[in-house]
């Protein structure tokens, strides 16, 4: 049996490039983000919009009523509207669509007071949960 060898010592970041390849590069996007992106491009909107699948991931910044689409987003698709208006907009659940309001049994189309942000998370095909300040 060999006996176990304690190493003592302090690990150091190396310099050696013995593993480096010059022909491999990693991605510094992910489907047009920046990795590590702190912010939430934002899509402009002033009439009735219905967002599509590019919209994903940015926020819906707008005056007028957002509709929820059937058929456009999956699972773990998210976006975020933010109402820029002092005029309450509705958020409306798109035919074939379940649009639930989060930690409710409520269904339906919801309205978001003036200046109110919300987010809406796509969680099966078709089923969506919204959130926010605002949101009523």
């Amino acid at each position: 049996a060999t006996t176990p060898v304690e190493i003592k010592s302090t690990p150091t970041a190396g310099t050696s490039k013995r593993f480096a390849r010059a022909d491999h590069a990693h991605p510094n996007t992910v489907d047009g983000l920046a990795i590590g992106t702190k912010s939430i491009p934002l899509v402009s909107k002033t009439v009735s919009y219905t967002p599509v699948v590019g919209d994903a991931a940015k926020c819906i910044n707008t005056n007028a009523t957002v509709i929820i689409p059937s058929g456009v987003f999956s699972a773990g698709d998210c976006l975020t509207i933010y109402n820029n208006s002092a005029s309450t907009i509705t958020i409306t659940q798109g035919s074939g669509v379940t649009l639930r309001f989060a930690g409710t049994a409520a269904t339906g189309d919801r309205s978001l007071l003036q200046y109110g942000v919300a987010m809406v998370l796509c969680v099966a095909a078709n089923t969506f949960v919204i959130s926010g300040g605002g949101l009523v």
